[in-house]
């Protein structure tokens, strides 16, 4: 939250158990305070910063359970752009990522979000991750 709190000094990080919001639910859970309602400035900035906002909240539970972020675009249609055989689509967002499934040359795919040269792509019935180098958009 801080690279897009306009007083970044003021975030603060506390853990605890003392809040019955984080510990009476039967999941690990978070609780976020952001801004205060009855600061006119805090509502202004919380509601022109929304997608912001949520954006840095998934990121950072991504980061912390050693998942990919990758940045929502909305759904584009695309195809697999390579000169023959077939493009792996794997279960990460890297070359080490699990092979779940090989898209032919031409084939069509729909592509949500983009991060470091991979697109998150749905094929066939498929969800996974693909080279941004060899899907045209």
């Amino acid at each position: 939250m801080r690279k897009i709190y306009p007083l970044p000094s003021k975030v603060e990080i506390r853990s605890t158990t003392t809040l019955g919001e984080v510990r009476q639910p039967q999941a690990p859970s978070v609780l976020m305070e952001i801004g205060f309602h009855d600061n006119y400035a805090d509502a202004t900035w919380v509601a022109g910063h929304i997608q912001d906002i949520a954006a840095q909240l998934v990121a950072g539970l991504c980061d912390y359970f050693s998942l990919p972020f990758i940045s929502p675009w909305g759904e584009r249609q695309g195809r697999v752009d390579i000169a023959s055989g077939t493009l792996n689509l794997r279960n990460y967002p890297a070359d080490t990522g699990a092979i779940i499934a090989n898209m032919p040359k031409n084939s069509p795919v729909t592509v949500y979000g983009a991060q470091n040269g991979w697109y998150s792509v749905g094929f066939s019935a498929y969800l996974g991750y693909a080279a941004a180098a060899h899907i045209d958009v």
